[in-house]
């Protein structure tokens, strides 16, 4: 099976998808979500996909997480 990225951006706007903080909207991840796209560029298979995530999150955590949270005007 191809997940392109507007499958990926179809799924999680679907509002089907179980968060570990389900007080946010959906339209919170499918933001971020489309903003981490071209991340994602050249997956095709769910390993793919996965893979790629966990790699986002541990640069997140290595990078940004250091510089404390910050405030989107």
């Amino acid at each position: 099976m191809v997940l392109s990225s507007e499958s990926v951006l179809d799924i999680a706007a679907s509002g089907y998808l179980e968060t570990w903080e389900l007080a946010r909207p959906t339209s919170d991840f499918v933001s971020a979500l489309r903003r981490a796209l071209p991340f994602f560029h050249g997956c095709v298979t769910g390993d793919q996909w996965k893979e790629r995530a966990d790699h986002l999150h541990r640069l997140v955590i290595a990078e940004v997480e250091p510089l404390g949270a910050g405030t989107s005007a």
